[in-house]
């Protein structure tokens, strides 16, 4: 019979782990929720856990509270999400209200650090019921098996390691919170005018009131017949997400996309990158059809009076979708389509000067790159985390 360890364990333990259910290990309380009348938007009620919904980073983010206690958990409690998405699991730094889509549950970092690993290596997948949505019951959870050191002191030891690469995990993902708070300030700041068309903050080597123009009159769109699955530079992101694509190819997308192939489109697309950077172009992506990009093709905007570096972060900057919506063809929303005639109507603000153009682009641009940075560190960290769970935890 195999032995029952993991592949990697901390130095001075050899014995075998054993095999116990969840139920004998921690305390678990299934949630009940309270009647819908009862919910407050007071913080000074108590706060009401009803699923993933209220989970954020691995911790209770309160949202929703109520005058009505049905179940309970205490701070520092672990929640897991009984109904789809099953699994999900937090801590709670609060004394909560746990809702029918949760359960609270008493345990050590260890068996916390197990319920991590049953998530992401689909345990509860094997076990979900219901026609409608995935759920598990309090016979799945309390009768979960699962495989633990004998020693309590091996159990510690595993537990706070893995604790310690979640609280560097959690640091990153503060520090990236913090330089996009940055970013949204230095843009409010920037592309703000005033009255007299003069932004709130500029660099003091430059003067004079911004102009407004449409991208008509700055610029202009030509077909070019180049296939995007052809062209490794086109590579689209959703624009409600950060461009995050190693800083080679930054793009704007408008409206929402859809995965086709290794391409996401759906309706038009502006995309920069450095190579039509280089070419003072940016090219726009007309509509694909559904999981298909064969009639898509590219047509690049020129312009010889302003930077696309600061064009970039302008029109990032602006509520793109709802505006280029507001004057898009079609007459109802399942028929809307961007087109290139819709782009050049709309109207932006800039400087005059193209050399204040490049500095505000190349400013934010070094801005983007470090949260690049930060967000390549917050994946690497939890490829690391992936590894260790895999190697220092054996669930069954």
């Amino acid at each position: 019979m195999d032995k029952r360890v993991p592949e990697v364990r901390f130095k001075g333990f050899t014995d075998d782990w054993e095999l116990r259910k969840l139920g004998e290990t921690s305390k678990i309380t299934m949630g009940q929720s309270p009647n819908s009348i009862n919910y407050t938007s007071n913080p000074n009620d108590p706060i009401l856990v009803q699923g993933n919904a209220d989970i954020k980073n691995g911790k209770v983010s309160p949202r929703v509270w109520t005058t009505q206690i049905t179940k309970t958990a205490q701070s520092g409690d672990f929640i897991l999400s009984v109904r789809a998405p099953v699994g999900d699991v937090g801590k709670t730094d609060y004394d909560v209200v746990l809702g029918r889509g949760v359960a609270g549950i008493q345990g050590t970092e260890f068996i916390y650090q197990i319920l991590i690993k049953m998530k992401l290596f689909n345990y509860w997948g094997k076990l979900v019921t219901g026609s409608t949505f995935e759920s598990i019951n309090s016979n799945d959870i309390q009768n979960a098996e699962i495989n633990i050191p004998k020693s309590l002191n091996e159990q510690k030891h595993i537990g706070n390691f893995l604790k310690h690469v979640d609280s560097l995990i959690k640091l990153q993902i503060v520090q990236l919170s913090l330089y996009e708070s940055m970013k949204k300030g230095m843009i409010q700041k920037i592309f703000s005018l005033n009255d007299k068309g003069i932004p709130k903050i500029r660099s003091v080597h430059f003067g004079g009131e911004w102009i407004q123009r449409k991208l008509g009159k700055i610029g202009d769109f030509s077909k070019s017949n180049i296939d995007p699955r052809k062209t490794p530079d086109a590579i689209f992101y959703e624009y409600s997400m950060p461009a995050y694509d190693n800083g080679k190819h930054p793009s704007i997308v408008l409206g929402k996309t859809m995965q086709s192939n290794r391409i996401r489109i759906s309706g038009t697309v502006l995309l920069i990158n450095k190579l039509n950077v280089r070419q003072k172009r940016i090219w726009l992506v007309e509509k694909a059809g559904i999981n298909s990009v064969a009639s898509s093709e590219f047509m690049p905007f020129t312009s010889s009076i302003i930077d696309l570096s600061f064009l970039k972060q302008k029109m990032l900057s602006n509520n793109i979708t709802r505006n280029l919506e507001s004057i898009s063809s079609g007459t109802s929303n399942s028929q809307k389509r961007i087109t290139p005639s819709d782009i050049l109507k709309y109207k932006i603000e800039f400087p005059s000067d193209k050399r204040e153009q490049a500095e505000i682009g190349q400013l934010l641009k070094k801005v983007d790159n470090i949260m690049i940075l930060e967000r390549k560190n917050i994946d690497n960290l939890k490829i690391i985390k992936m590894y260790y769970l895999k190697k220092i935890i054996c669930i069954t």
